[in-house]
């Protein structure tokens, strides 16, 4: 039973994880779009 719930919070992360990876390489091309 501690096995589903383990790697359901480990699908969060990976989650937050890809979002923030998303977020930070938007604001990498604004940046370099300001910068240029």
């Amino acid at each position: 039973l501690s096995q589903p719930s383990k790697s359901s919070r480990c699908d969060k992360l990976a989650k937050k994880f890809i979002l923030y990876t998303l977020i930070n390489s938007h604001l990498n091309q604004i940046a370099t779009k300001y910068i240029s």
